[in-house]
């Protein structure tokens, strides 16, 4: 129940059963016949409220323990509450902090990019992928004005290098003969990008970043895209299609 009191939702459904139950007080004050210094209303309405604002948290309490609140849950004003994506794929980005999946992207091509069909044999492609976006995706939510926000980048910028490094070789081994050139003019472009990436981050150069941020993030989605199979969708369309 601890938990659940904590929740968000918990405490906009414990607001609003509050309101509901001040607001059928106040009715009923207003429209009781009753003389001033009569005894006091039937408390039947605020037990009935009590009642079934337990029932919702224990509800609440039981999905929060359980893992099956939904992923997205609808606040006033049209927000929401985004879960972070549970990836049940081997190699699934575990980000400094959070990770992509906590953030708001609405730049259409990051999201097309992190869209592109996983390559089962290569999962630290996808990694890579996601470190490299959730990069601007920080100073996107958060800005740029604060110290752990370029901490929370650079150990980003650190784990896409190692990640790059390990699975350079796999890249070079399995690209397709027809496409190794590309596959390796696209890895000489990425490497020497790294480190100037690394110390624009040091050094807190926002500019240098979001430049090397963008140029790595179209050159890691160039390398998946080159290693797809040509003209071969990921997925079977039925017959009748």
């Amino acid at each position: 129940m601890v938990s659940a009191l904590r929740t968000p939702v918990a405490l906009l459904l414990l607001a609003q059963c509050g309101q509901s139950l001040r607001s059928t007080r106040i009715s009923a004050l207003r429209t009781s016949p009753r003389a001033q210094g009569s005894p006091p209303l039937p408390r039947s309405a605020a037990c009935t409220v009590a009642q079934d604002v337990g029932r919702m948290l224990t509800t609440l309490s039981a999905g929060v323990v359980l893992g099956i609140m939904p992923a997205a849950t609808h606040l006033p004003g049209g927000l929401a509450s985004v879960a972070p994506a549970q990836a049940s794929q081997k190699g699934a980005v575990k980000s400094s902090d959070s990770g992509v999946g906590l953030f708001v992207n609405k730049d259409g091509n990051s999201i097309l990019r992190l869209a592109l069909p996983r390559i089962a044999e290569l999962p630290d492609l996808a990694k890579a992928q996601e470190l490299i976006e959730t990069v601007k995706l920080r100073f996107d939510q958060v800005g740029y004005k604060r110290d752990p926000v370029w901490a929370a980048a650079a150990t980003d910028a650190g784990m896409l290098e190692r990640t790059f490094d390990d699975v350079k070789p796999a890249v070079l081994d399995k690209a397709p003969t027809e496409v190794k050139p590309q596959v390796t003019a696209i890895l000489d472009r990425i490497e020497p990008e790294l480190r100037p990436f690394q110390a624009a981050l040091r050094e807190k150069d926002i500019s240098a970043t979001l430049r090397l941020q963008a140029q790595l993030a179209r050159d890691l989605g160039d390398l998946q895209k080159a290693l797809l199979p040509p003209k071969v969708l990921p997925y079977e369309v039925a017959e009748e299609y």
